[in-house]
């Protein structure tokens, strides 16, 4: 079981709607908007959660009382002991942490965490994925007229965790300040947390997406193409003319363990990065079919992709925005991503369109009506409370 668990239904995860939303401040007339992002950090997380606290909030969310018994036979009577130059400590019992390890734990925290965005100013974002949080404002004109409202919620966060025997890691807490004005970007919004000062970076990297302050990407791509490169060296030996794994299985290996470190987040990247960086990241596919598939460096392309059975990636991409923006479109009018992709803002910069412009023009659009209907059953199965949703795929 991973360690992080995707945040609450409305709640965002690794999708484009942070960079959507970035991208947006970019557009209107006024080029003096700007977006105010702070990425928390907590100290061991794991270790500092307070269990009595734990299951106050599963009583809070009506959660069945055998789950909560259940729960709280599993954290209690845990005991642990120090060790400190091969001397040991008597045991002693555990009053707060969740076991690392344990496949609940994930689950746990994040019931955990779940209110810590309740007081925040509707103005404000925020992002949960597990231990990962971060929050977002717009700043308009002129420059800082948000910053207090920011340190506000900085403020409500820090409360938060106080107040339920958390700890902000403000040495590792960043701040970063998205325009494509040039002095925006060295513009330091000067926040505090726990009266430490925020440092302000020009680029973060959040959910395993490196985001730099100007949404170019480059840092992001030249780290998968860093990382990619090493990895493509390992079906370069396990193949060769005469020797090696199958097709099949060097074709498996490379979408497992290769080209899932390339489409990674790639709906958060593709719609805003250029045909050259593209290129890039293909030729990083090129030389794995080349590789698995044992043919020469001068073939064509289109005969490697043919031969091994894998799509360009620039197809791969716009499957996936396509999948995502059709997954969100079925989402309720209320929900931040649905309104995300039917919201339409000025476009300024026509080079920086991003995701939503670039898939609504591509992705087939279909009024999406949810009908409710009661089918016919035998007698012995009917119920009067039995009902069907079903969505028309056309």
């Amino acid at each position: 079981m991973p360690s992080r668990l995707p945040a609450r239904q409305n709640h965002h995860r690794s999708d484009p709607q942070f960079v959507q939303e970035a991208l947006d401040q970019l557009h209107p007339e006024e080029k003096s908007c700007r977006l105010i992002t702070t990425f928390f950090d907590y100290v061991k997380v794991f270790d500092k959660v307070w269990r009595d606290g734990l299951i106050r909030k599963l009583h809070q969310l009506n959660v069945p009382p055998r789950f909560i018994r259940y729960v709280r036979l599993f954290l209690a009577g845990r005991k642990t002991r120090v060790e400190v130059n091969g001397t040991r400590s008597d045991q002693f019992f555990l009053k707060q942490s969740l076991p690392q390890g344990s496949s609940i734990s994930p689950i746990l925290f994040v019931i955990y965490i779940n209110d810590i965005d309740v007081d925040l100013d509707p103005q404000t974002t925020a992002s949960l994925f597990a231990d990962d949080t971060a929050t977002w404002l717009k700043d308009r004109h002129p420059r800082g007229s948000n910053t207090k409202l920011a340190q506000e919620e900085i403020n409500k966060i820090v409360h938060w965790a106080e107040t339920w025997r958390m700890a902000i890691n403000t040495d590792k807490t960043r701040t970063m300040v998205t325009s494509t004005v040039l002095d925006d970007l060295t513009w330091n919004s000067l926040l505090t947390a726990s009266g430490s000062a925020i440092a302000n970076v020009p680029d973060y990297k959040f959910l395993g997406l490196v985001v730099t302050n100007d949404l170019l990407f480059t840092k992001h791509i030249n780290y998968i193409i860093t990382k990619c490169r090493k990895r493509v060296n390992i079906p370069r030996c396990l193949a060769t003319k005469s020797w090696g794994c199958s097709l099949e299985s060097q074709r498996m290996l490379y979408t497992q363990y290769i080209r899932s470190a390339l489409e990674y987040a790639s709906t958060n990247f593709h719609g805003w990065i250029s045909d050259t960086y593209m290129k890039r990241l293909q030729l990083i596919q090129n030389a794995a079919m080349r590789a698995i598939s044992g043919l020469a460096k001068t073939c064509p392309v289109d005969f490697l992709h043919l031969e091994t059975g894998l799509e360009p990636l620039k197809l791969l991409f716009e499957k996936s925005d396509d999948i995502i923006w059709d997954r969100y479109e079925r989402l309720p009018s209320t929900n931040p991503r649905n309104q995300m992709i039917n919201a339409q803002p000025p476009i300024r910069l026509t080079t920086r369109e991003g995701f939503r412009a670039k898939t609504r023009r591509t992705f087939p659009f279909h009024s999406i009506t949810h009908y409710v209907t009661t089918p016919h059953l035998e007698p012995s199965l009917r119920l009067a409370n039995l009902t069907l949703t079903s969505v028309p795929l056309s």
